[in-house]
């Protein structure tokens, strides 16, 4: 009766203030990654890339395709229903207008303000001069540091570096035409000036990239990352969620980011463009040469596992850094006319160290064994009449075949439906390959997907899915060829001062028994709702969620979650507290709150506890912002948290983080 009463206080708290429908950008975020399973160096490097795009808005009016393209929110015939109706019209002179553009959704309209403008078409046409980019161009550097109030057991004895974490990180930005980053971070336990980091940073990001200069359309030297069509043979930029899907999968072209996230994982290092050959052909040429970590295997010179933790906190985490080189390099060609468009790429990558992973375990039978690799797509969309087809065909030296094929139909603008095909055969592998899988692998997976997303009148959208997936080949921690059958029911309402959404998901899948002689079935539920509210200087948000596994036994969790936050342009004082009550690990829930620039993170929260925290943010000048939090959570089902080198011996555990900005 109790946990009941709780959770009525908490819609309650939300309800009672009125709520303003433009949503900050971050929930965007967050309700993607606590639908899907994203992977966290996915949602880190989405995350640092909307904060350089918040801090640098383009202009609606002079932005082109592939700038618009960098937003996970447009999907490709809105892209090109505003720029036509710009042709068309002329410059959009307010938000309201971009539902006769083709933008139709009332959250989406409401999202864009935060990292466009409507300015004057002349104003992003400054010459790239020196002087141009002397004064025209925008500075921002960020330092943060984070403090732990709690000792683990690798702090005493173990870890070779101290207790708390930093980064640096400087950005420079020209319009959308030239960008420039340097970061450095360390990890808690890592040596700082020290061997082998004598050099400072355990970790360093740099590039510069320019954009539509003439024939040449990108250009990054540095660190970057790229993908090419559906992400068969080379993607590392983002994953492909699920949710996400409907709105992104359908982008096509080479997309070339220089990588400024401090994820050691997911990025390539040298230089990447994209030429235009013609009006219709465009080449993208790549290369890279860095060094990964890696297992080796005993006779210590072939590769067990290539690791993409990026901790290097005790000696045998610093015995596997950088012990293994990898050289990359490929081209793609594409032709585009009207609405269709025919890319060709090739991959080829080699190891100085050849990969020799133990096949002894049935799930690696087929893993990528030797030192070169190779892979070779084709890519194709069309696009007519509301109907849009995508896909990526693919081969490689194993000799196995990957395919995935999207087919998208608008019959009105509120209403799009959609349909993707995979198959991935277990013979295929693909190092740098990342597309749409339950899997998580370009590989051993074939499975139909059906989305839909139907934006209604009177504040109302709906999204949902169901996604059934097929393992041929065992998979870990399975004896035997499995499925996986995954659906998912959203909605959100947004009228006047009310902004609510809820959302549920079913997940069927297969575990083995405990004899390992079959397997059994076993189902998932997840639901959650929040309601948010705004009045004067006030904000808050209440959220509420479940979450039941049948797995085992069976386990039961929830959780109710309250923030609020007081300020103005200037300052601002949020604050929030969740309580969490799951069975085990198999019903944890996870519970987004709002963190410091450029940190973001989803921590799944399991057993009986409170969590809270505090943020304090002020603009100290014009220049100058500070920022300080301190968040808490207590556990009351256990007498230490973690285990290994990471554990704490008590049952909670305070950080405190501290990040100075200056922009100029």
């Amino acid at each position: 009766m109790t946990r009941i009463l709780l959770i009525l206080i908490m819609v309650a708290m939300a309800t009672v203030l009125p709520a303003q429908t433009r949503q900050p950008w971050e929930e965007y975020l967050a309700q993607t990654g606590l639908t899907e399973d994203v992977e966290s160096a996915d949602l880190e490097a989405r995350y640092d890339d909307l904060c350089e795009l918040a801090a640098n808005r383009m202009n609606l009016n002079t932005a082109r395709r592939e700038d618009m393209e960098r937003l996970p929110l447009l999907t490709y015939d809105q892209m090109v229903s505003l720029i036509a109706y710009r042709d068309r019209v002329g410059a959009i002179r307010s938000w309201d207008e971009l539902r006769v553009a083709g933008i139709g959704d009332d959250r989406l309209r409401g999202l864009l303000p935060y990292f466009a403008y409507l300015g004057e078409p002349e104003q992003a046409h400054h010459r790239l001069t020196m002087a141009d980019l002397l004064r025209y161009g925008h500075h921002e550097a960020v330092a943060y540091m984070g403090l732990p109030c709690y000792e683990r057991r690798g702090d005493r004895q173990g870890y070779q570096g101290y207790a708390y974490r930093h980064w640096v990180r400087y950005t420079y930005n020209y319009g959308q035409d030239v960008r420039a980053a340097l970061v450095g971070a360390q990890d808690a336990g890592e040596p700082f000036m020290a061997a082998p980091n004598r050099l400072g940073y355990d970790y360093y990001s740099f590039y510069l990239q320019l954009r539509h200069r003439g024939w040449l359309r990108s250009l990054v030297v540095g660190r970057y990352r790229l993908r090419l069509g559906m992400g068969l043979i080379m993607n590392t930029n983002y994953g492909f969620g699920k949710l996400a899907v409907l709105s992104t999968m359908g982008r096509m072209d080479p997309a070339i980011t220089g990588h400024s996230s401090r994820s050691e994982a997911n990025y390539l290092q040298g230089a990447a463009a994209t030429v235009a050959l013609t009006r219709r052909v465009a080449v993208t040429l790549f290369g890279s040469y860095r060094w990964v970590d890696a297992t080796l295997n005993a006779d210590s010179t072939t590769v067990a596992t290539l690791l993409r933790t990026g901790y290097h906190r005790t000696q045998s985490e610093i015995s596997r850094r950088h012990n293994t080189a990898q050289a990359l390099g490929g081209a793609s060609v594409a032709y585009s006319h009207g609405g269709l468009r025919v890319g060709l790429s090739g991959v080829y990558s080699h190891y100085n160290r050849p990969l020799r992973p133990d096949t002894a375990a049935l799930y690696r039978r087929y893993a990528p064994m030797g030192s070169g690799f190779w892979n070779l797509s084709v890519d194709y969309a069309y696009r007519a009449h509301g109907f849009e087809l995508t896909g990526e065909t693919a081969t490689g030296d194993g000799g196995g075949l990957a395919t995935v094929n999207r087919l998208v139909y608008s019959p009105v603008q509120r209403l799009s439906l959609m349909a993707v095909q995979r198959f991935y055969s277990y013979r295929y592998h693909a190092l740098q390959g990342r597309s749409f899988a339950e899997g998580g692998q370009v590989s051993n997976e074939s499975g139909v997907y059906l989305g839909a997303r139907w934006s209604l009148s009177h504040g109302w959208t709906v999204r949902a899915y169901t996604d059934y997936a097929y393992f041929a080949w065992p998979r870990y921690g399975m004896s035997f060829s499995s499925h996986v059958w995954d659906h998912l029911l959203a909605a959100e309402y947004s009228r006047g001062n009310v902004v609510w959404q809820t959302r549920y998901r079913l997940k069927r899948c297969q575990a083995d028994a405990a004899d390992h002689r079959s397997l059994v079935d076993y189902a998932t539920h997840r639901g959650q709702t929040s309601v948010a509210g705004q009045w004067g200087r006030v904000s808050a948000k209440s959220v509420v969620g479940v979450a039941y596994s049948a797995k085992g036994r069976g386990s039961l969790g929830w959780l109710a979650g309250q923030w609020l936050r007081y300020g103005t342009d200037r300052w601002q004082v949020s604050g929030s507290v969740a309580y969490f009550d799951t069975d085990d690990y198999e019903s944890r829930l996870y519970y987004y709150e709002r963190g410091l620039l450029y940190t973001f993170g989803f921590p799944s929260y399991y057993g009986q506890g409170l969590h809270y925290a505090l943020c304090v943010r002020a603009d100290v000048s014009r220049h100058v912002q500070a920022a300080v939090r301190a968040a808490t959570t207590n556990y009351m089902d256990r007498d230490h948290i973690s285990s290994g080198l990471q554990q704490i011996d008590r049952s909670s555990q305070t950080d405190v983080e501290m990040q100075l900005r200056l922009r100029f």
